[in-house]
C-alpha cells in the first residue's frame, strides 16, 4: 500500500509550506466528506529539503524514481504513478525541462544521459539513502557545523569567546 508520495517541486517564491497546507487542508475534507469521517487525515507535518546544486538534484531524482522498485512496487520505468516516463517519453503533467537541462542541453542527449543515469547506478535502497546522507554530510555544512569549525580553528570553547580574544589574531585566524 502506497502511503506516501515524493515530489520535487520549484518553488521561486518560497511559498511550499503555503502550498502544502492547502493542498492537505483541501484533500482532507474532500476525503472526509467522501467517507463520512472527521478529524486528522496526515500524521505528520510534510518534510522538505533543499535542493541546490544539480548533482543533489540528480540524485534526489534518482532516488525518487527508484523508490517503488526498491519497494517491489513495480519497475521504475512501468510505475504507473512516477514521472519517470514523462522525461523519456511523452509528457502529461510535467515539465521535464528543467531537470533534463541538468544532464545536457541537447534534448535527445539530455533523455540518453537521463536514463543511463537512473539505470547505470541501481543502488540498493541502503546505499542510495547512504549517498544522500553521505552528499549532505560532505557537501552541506550546517550552522553548528559551521560553529565548531570556527571554534577550533580559534581554539575556544564558544565563538562569541572569538570578540574577547586579540584582534590581530583574530583577524589573521579569519582569513585561515
Amino acid at each position: 500500500m502506497n502511503n506516501h508520495v515524493h515530489l520535487i517541486v520549484y518553488d521561486k517564491e518560497k511559498q511550499i509550506s503555503k502550498v502544502m497546507q492547502s493542498i492537505q487542508v483541501s484533500y482532507s475534507f474532500f476525503f472526509n466528506k467522501k467517507y463520512e469521517r472527521v478529524g486528522h487525515l496526515f500524521q505528520n507535518r510534510f518534510f522538505s529539503k533543499k535542493i541546490e546544486d544539480r548533482e543533489y538534484l540528480k540524485v534526489v531524482c534518482r532516488y525518487i524514481h527508484q523508490n517503488p522498485q526498491k519497494a517491489g512496487i513495480g519497475k521504475t520505468e512501468n510505475y504507473k504513478w512516477s514521472s519517470y516516463r514523462e522525461y523519456v517519453e511523452e509528457k502529461y503533467i510535467i515539465n521535464p525541462k528543467m531537470l533534463l537541462m541538468v544532464f545536457s542541453l541537447n534534448k535527445d542527449e539530455a533523455k540518453n544521459e537521463f536514463i543511463k543515469f537512473h539505470n547505470i547506478n541501481n543502488l540498493s535502497k541502503e546505499d542510495e539513502i547512504r549517498s544522500l546522507i553521505e552528499y549532505e554530510l560532505y557537501e552541506k555544512m550546517t550552522d553548528n557545523d559551521i560553529n565548531k569549525y570556527i571554534c577550533e580553528i580559534f581554539e575556544v570553547n564558544n565563538a562569541t569567546e572569538i570578540l574577547n580574544g586579540d584582534n590581530k589574531i583574530r583577524d589573521e585566524k579569519l582569513v585561515k
